[in-house]
Parts: C-alpha cells; structure tokens; sequence
C-alpha cells in the first residue's frame, strides 16, 4: 500500500489542531520553494500512521506531557505560556513562527532559495519591534471595542488564509 511518505525524506506530521498554523507558515514561501517543502509535511495524519509508513515524527506542542509528544518520536515545545481557550492566539503564533522556522532550517538544508531563507530570517528577527510598534495601538483597540461591545452579531473580514 502507497504511504505517501518518501523514504530518507524527513517528514513532519500536522495534526488538525495546527493545521491552519501550517497554512499560514507555508504561504509565505514561492511556489516553487513551497511545491519541495510540502514533501516534508504531512497534513491530518496522526503520528501513529505516519510512525507505521516508516515516517520519524516530530510534535509541535505547547503542553509538556501532552499526548502528541508521547506519540512522537521527537518534540518541539513553543512555550507560549498557559492555553486559556481552545484557539489559543498565542500559541497559534507562535507555532506559525515554530513552523516557518523549521521550513527555513529544511530548505537549507535541501538547498532550496538561500536568498529567500536569509530574507525570512530577516523578517523573523523584526517581529518583537513590530509587535511593540503593534501595541501601541491598544487605546485605539479598546476605543473600537467600547463601540461594538454590545452588537449581537459582528463580522470580521480578512484576506488570505487568515
């Protein structure tokens, strides 16, 4: 039976919970870089499955202990901090920044876009200025909020896969 996993391949095995953090992390490479990392990925599989195509597995987790690092064979901890809701923003964040990072770690290491992999890890190490740049907004939030607070229904509308 075809596995879908390549031998001598490494492979990263996304589980639903992050899967929509994998589709904001792979949209920002080029097509063509993409269409090479997406042979590492492995969407909605469980690490059972993938362990038994021959895969070597890695968890992406903000919970020490918790039941995907059991299941796989190594793990990567975000440290987010404590979940308080099921979407958890924080730790949504912070596996899409874990997951750009881990597809720049194996595009160098296949040889995929130098150039497009130092950019990123530009863009990365920007991230805490524009985060604070980000918060200094948070009067201007809180006045928004105190308008609509008390609307029954209120939509959002976004671009791309966020």
């Amino acid at each position: 039976m075809e596995s879908g996993f390549e031998m001598n391949v490494p492979t990263i095995v996304i589980n639903s919970r992050r899967h929509h953090a994998f589709i904001s992390s792979r949209n920002i490479w080029p097509p063509n870089i993409r269409h090479q990392l997406l042979k590492i990925f492995a969407v909605d599989c469980d690490a059972p499955m993938a362990k038994a195509a021959g895969a070597a597995t890695l968890a992406v987790s903000n919970v020490i202990g918790s039941s995907i690092t059991r299941e796989a064979d190594y793990t990567v901890y975000t440290h987010a901090g404590p979940e308080i809701a099921v979407a958890s923003t924080k730790a949504y964040t912070a596996q899409v920044v874990l997951l750009a990072v881990l597809a720049i770690h194996f595009a160098e290491l296949l040889g995929l876009g130098a150039g497009v992999a130092a950019d990123l890890k530009a863009d990365l190490l920007e991230l805490p200025a524009l985060i604070e740049e980000t918060l200094k907004c948070a009067p201007q939030v809180k006045a928004f909020a105190d308008k609509i607070h008390r609307e029954t229904d209120v939509f959002f509308i976004g671009r791309g896969s966020d």
